[in-house]
């Protein structure tokens, strides 16, 4: 199934993240303060078009 994955070396890390308040099924996640979105993902996009750093994609 498709989800969500966040380009690391592009995230600038913002615990103000648009992408993160976008996503619906709150899969956004802090681990070793660092976001990644979490196998609650819909693929849905919501999160594509919120993010400032353009670094999230859907696999």
């Amino acid at each position: 199934m498709s989800r969500a994955v966040i380009d690391q070396t592009k995230c600038d890390q913002s615990l103000n993240c648009k992408a993160k308040r976008e996503c619906t099924v709150e899969a956004f996640v802090r681990e070793n303060d660092k976001w990644v979105i979490d196998e609650n993902c819909i693929a849905c996009g919501n999160c594509l078009e919120a993010c400032c750093q353009k670094c999230i994609e859907i696999v």
